[in-house]
């Protein structure tokens, strides 16, 4: 068990990587995840919880992302901590494994290939059952050889996410449609919000803000906290840590 390492075992680099992850919003620090493993060419986490009814939530349209989910099944939490590491810069790929049970004979795990910082960038490693694939060096890169994308898979996924983000393309031209936005105004609205979307970065290549989520959005109506506020202000520091003219 040695190799199934705690939280204080943790190495600085996945701290890091973990750092403002916390499964609770409201939350200033960041938290980690039950488990994880750092000896192969790429980490992996692990979420367990009691009770096997806990291993995951989901739907129809997917893996579940919301708060409470995240923070009470175990795949929707080890697959948050990935995706999260991805979203660091500081990982490219991590293994994401959740595990639940009512007792030591009764357990079931499911494990995830995540290249991607969405719950939408993973691939559910359905006939991997145990955990015997960490066994060695040799297990685990039979492992990441069927993990990782075929080129029919890459396909595949390409094709997914441009008819979903045809779909998210015509709601929105039918929303500003409906509220009068002229052709040249939305123009200007989608290209501020995907610049706000942006992280901010220093001159030495250094995240200082994350870019804006649709959870940061919050509708609030006074004149500070609006979310007109909020994504200029964002828009802002993204033109002045580029060095661009704020008249932009």
């Amino acid at each position: 068990m040695k190799d199934y390492n705690v939280e204080s075992s943790m190495s600085d680099y996945m701290k890091e990587a973990l750092r403002g992850s916390s499964k609770t919003k409201n939350k200033t620090n960041f938290e980690k995840p039950d488990f994880h493993i750092e000896k192969y060419n790429i980490p992996v986490v692990f979420e367990d919880k009691l009770g096997i009814k806990k291993l995951i939530s989901k739907t129809k349209d997917g893996i579940k992302e919301d708060e409470k989910s995240i923070g009470n099944f175990a795949v929707n939490g080890a697959l948050y901590y990935a995706t999260q590491m991805i979203d660091s810069d500081k990982y490219d790929e991590v293994v994401a494994i959740g595990v639940a049970g009512n007792s030591k004979e009764d357990v079931e795990i499911q494990v995830y290939y995540v290249y991607g910082s969405s719950m939408k960038s993973v691939k559910y490693m359905t006939e991997y059952k145990t955990l015997d694939f960490l066994e060695n060096k040799l297990t685990f890169e039979n492992f990441y050889k069927d993990a990782v994308l075929t080129e029919e898979e890459k396909h595949e996924l390409l094709i997914t996410s441009k008819k979903i983000l045809n779909d998210y393309a015509g709601k929105l031209n039918k929303l500003m449609h409906n509220h009068n936005i002229t052709a040249l105004q939305r123009v200007l609205y989608v290209l501020g919000m995907l610049l706000s979307m942006q992280d901010v970065v220093n001159s030495e290549g250094e995240k200082i803000q994350d870019g804006l989520t649709p959870d940061d959005l919050k509708g609030i109506q006074t004149d500070s906290k609006r979310d007109g506020k909020v994504i200029t202000s964002q828009i802002r520091e993204f033109l002045k840590a580029r060095k661009i003219d704020a008249d932009k």
